[in-house]
């Protein structure tokens, strides 16, 4: 397999990921250069990384705990930024994968070759049926930036870019792909996103910890709402499941509780 004559490094974070990786793998050919972060893999990812010509640097421990899982997204993404060898990063999940016409666009920015920072919409896909309608849509996140228009990567769980002064977000037609994990494979990897996230959020004081509550109330709100008018306008089947809409009502309810500053303190 040849690469493609892009100038432009796609960024994947991978632990024993290759029953999922060559789809993501194929999508990004088209870049000169594919940065896999590993975490330990023992399983074929580190095969797949060969036969596509992949460049596979080990997580930086700094960021790991003791068992080797990420502690600190944001460091780990960080430290592909760096390693690139191109100036244009495309960020992409192990299992995520994107469009053609996105692929075009991207490739339109990159020959341009001004420093902005692009949003891609995403659309979960379950057994490869697209998910039209979902309370979480537009699932919206910077995922193709010049390395001039960032200053680096930010918050230790939900990453994202930091933009330079005067740089203004633009949305890329076209959807990158993601495929839902089976549901309880979900929930134990939303604990892990917890137990980093209360470390960021907790011990902030009640002010601060009134704030969040009434901005996570508002949010799973709206969701409820868009849960009810989704089904109303939509065929079922098009509509994310509910037990999957549920785990996104629960998880920042989880937040509220996890960072009362009573039981925050108690637990320190």
């Amino acid at each position: 397999m040849t690469r493609g004559t892009t100038p432009a490094t796609a960024l994947t974070f991978v632990k024993n990921s290759a029953a999922s990786l060559e789809t993501c793998l194929q999508s990004m050919t088209w870049c000169q250069e594919h940065v896999l972060l590993d975490g330990g893999s023992t399983d074929n990812t580190l095969e797949l990384a060969a036969k596509y010509e992949c460049r596979v640097l080990p997580q930086d421990p700094r960021f790991l705990n003791s068992e080797g899982r990420i502690i600190d997204y944001a460091g780990i993404t960080n430290q592909g930024i760096t390693a690139a060898a191109y100036p244009w990063i495309i960020i992409t999940d192990s299992d995520e994968y994107i469009d053609h016409k996105l692929i075009t666009e991207m490739q339109k920015h990159i020959a341009i070759n001004k420093p902005e920072a692009c949003f891609v919409d995403r659309l979960y896909t379950m057994d490869g049926h697209i998910i039209k309608a979902a309370s979480t849509y537009p699932n919206r996140q910077i995922r193709l930036f010049h390395k001039e228009a960032i200053t680096e990567f930010v918050k230790i769980v939900h990453e994202r870019p930091a933009l330079r002064p005067g740089i203004a977000p633009i949305v890329l037609p076209g959807i990158q792909y993601v495929p839902l994990d089976p549901v309880d494979d979900m929930q134990r990897k939303f604990l892990r996103y917890l137990d980093l996230e209360t470390q960021f959020a907790g011990g902030q004081g009640w002010m601060k910890w009134l704030r969040l509550v009434w901005n996570k109330c508002i949010r799973i709100t709206l969701r409820i709402v868009r849960i009810i008018v989704q089904r109303l306008t939509h065929r079922w089947r098009d509509c994310l499941p509910l037990r999957y809409e549920w785990l996104h009502i629960w998880y920042p309810w989880q937040i509220v509780v996890r960072t009362c500053p009573f039981i925050y303190n108690k637990k320190m």
